[in-house]
């Protein structure tokens, strides 16, 4: 495939990389594949991921980092939101911090697409039964990259179908509070009666 390599639109390249045995004022949320959905990063229903300890400054995340899931469930891909600035990545994640050349939305959108999870797929290794994305294959991917007028209109849908996809994880996961709260109103002691018919 024709197209530019993704290396040179990425300004920053880092496997997260967290640390344990913080003192208490240093905890973070601490992003993980389970975190991953395929199309966005879930925090637990404390709005946070798992709580660590120390991380190295380029785990951190900024709003925009694109997240590739590299060892476990591998190929997984998200874009972090406002919710995850400030959080760290676990080893088992790469970060892919662009240039300005090179819109995250795009990123996301081209590996969201047919092309991009063949290209994914590709740079995935299958070791002594493991399988794990390297660095060096997935920033050789080649892609075509659209003008920046057409980067932004596709960041718009992507942008709006990610609020959607938000707001619908948001409504599914309220239902189901409100859910266990009415159960457990019906077999609590006080509030289900006395068993009999």
């Amino acid at each position: 495939m024709n197209g530019q390599v993704l290396r040179d639109h990425v300004s920053l390249a880092a496997y997260g990389s967290v640390r344990g045995g913080a003192s208490p004022g240093h905890q973070f949320s601490v992003i993980t594949p389970a975190n991953l959905d395929g199309v966005s990063v879930v925090m637990s229903n404390t709005g946070q991921g798992r709580q660590g300890g120390e991380a190295d400054s380029e785990a951190v995340l900024h709003r925009g980092d694109i997240l590739v899931s590299a060892r476990g469930s591998v190929g997984k891909v998200a874009m972090a939101g406002e919710e995850c600035v400030g959080c760290a990545v676990s080893a088992n994640i790469l970060v892919l911090r662009l240039k300005d050349s090179l819109l995250p939305a795009v990123l996301w959108a081209f590996f969201n697409s047919a092309p991009g999870r063949k290209a994914l797929e590709a740079s995935t290794l299958d070791s002594s039964g493991q399988k794990a994305i390297s660095f060096e294959s997935l920033l050789s991917i080649k892609l075509q990259i659209p003008p920046m007028s057409a980067q932004q209109a596709i960041a718009e849908v992507v942008e709006n179908g990610l609020k959607s996809h938000r707001a619908a994880l948001g409504a599914v996961d309220l239902r189901l509070k409100l859910l266990r709260s009415a159960f457990t109103q019906v077999f609590s002691d006080n509030g289900g009666g006395d068993g009999n018919a």
